[in-house]
């Protein structure tokens, strides 16, 4: 478990900062971080649970994944940005620990799951802390929420002895790009994706991290 240091030490440098707080998820904070994920992924747990026959939704199947105990995508590797209400959700945890959560596995289409292959097969680097979700509130941004939650998580992992940060972004996705460059972040795989219905992306995704 990460030790969170006083989160004043992250907001020093932001505007309207003040009033941020930062806290570990709880067990009942795992529908809020079901959003999150999947506001992040852009459409790949629609598209993986598309056609599922137990009428299962994406937010149920993350939630369970997420309420588990297990390691990876779980409630105690999430973090949360709040002012009198959440404003904002991070998920980060070791490298090693990237997978497809068994609870999509489960009940993800074979075409879909195909599709994703190789989004799933490009392991972040093993000496990383890989950060799975990044999610502001659409009524928070433009308060620095998501520069606040990305400095702490590169922070959290180093405080944790991981030598880097990693992280799977669009290519599409131009202003999460240039947060993450901004933060030193390169590319260091192009992996294909193709567009579909349920993921309305062009490029595929990187595989992104700061320099060792």
């Amino acid at each position: 478990m990460i030790a969170i240091t006083p989160a004043a030490a992250y907001l020093e440098h932001m505007e309207n900062a003040a009033s941020l707080a930062l806290r570990f998820a709880e067990p009942s904070d795992s529908l809020l971080l079901a959003t999150a994920a999947l506001a992040a992924g852009g459409g790949i747990y629609e598209h993986l649970v598309s056609a599922a026959t137990r009428g299962i939704s994406p937010e149920t199947a993350l939630a369970a994944a997420i309420a588990s105990d297990g390691d990876g995508l779980v409630w105690r590797n999430g973090i949360l940005a709040e002012d009198n209400g959440a404003l904002g959700a991070a998920i980060a945890y070791s490298g090693n620990d990237f997978r497809m959560p068994a609870e999509i596995d489960a009940v993800a289409g074979s075409e879909a799951k195909a599709d994703l292959r190789g989004l799933f097969a490009a392991m972040p680097p093993t000496d990383s802390f890989y950060l799975h979700a990044i999610w502001v509130d659409a009524m928070a941004r433009g308060r620095g929420v998501g520069a606040l939650l990305l400095d702490s998580v590169i922070a959290f992992g180093k405080d944790e002895g991981y030598s880097r940060t990693s992280l799977h972004v669009w290519a599409d996705n131009h202003a999460a790009l240039a947060l993450y460059r901004s933060r030193g972040f390169v590319v260091l795989e192009e992996l294909p994706v193709p567009r579909r219905p349920l993921m309305q992306h062009d490029g595929g995704k990187y595989l992104m991290a700061t320099p060792a």
